[in-house]
Parts: C-alpha cells; sequence; structure tokens
C-alpha cells in the first residue's frame, strides 16, 4: 500500500476511514509525496482542487477508480 511505504505505517492498521486527522504519520509533505505517487502508480492527474477534497484513503481509492485508465 502506497501510504503504507511513504509514511512508514504498518498497512494492517490503515482502512478506508483513515486520513490526516487519525493518522498523524500523514503531515503535509507525505501527503504531497502520496498524491505525486498516486499519480504516478495509477496514471491520473490529481488538481489541487481534486486534491483538496481527498480527505480519507476511501476518497482517495473511489477517486482512482474513477479516474484511473483501465489496465
Amino acid at each position: 500500500m502506497l501510504l503504507s511505504e511513504i509514511a512508514g505505517v504498518d498497512a494492517a492498521l490503515l482502512s478506508d476511514g483513515s486520513s490526516s486527522a487519525n493518522l498523524p504519520e500523514w503531515d503535509s509533505m507525505t501527503n504531497i509525496n502520496f498524491i505525486g505517487a498516486i499519480e504516478e502508480e495509477f496514471d491520473v492527474a490529481i488538481s489541487t482542487a481534486d486534491a483538496m477534497k481527498l480527505r480519507s484513503l476511501g476518497d482517495i481509492a473511489r477517486f482512482v477508480a474513477a479516474k484511473a485508465p483501465v489496465r
């Protein structure tokens, strides 16, 4: 899981509800790196406006599912 690798958090501790509000390791730098990794991994572009709306892993998963090209 990308966030697990970037934030150094055990993937077993992450869920759809995980967010920067309840995960101290998910700080602003982690968020920048995470957004970049998502764009690269899933071949999607995330605008600043979209990034501001992505509050949790669930939000991110739904965004990627809707925007990523079919592989």
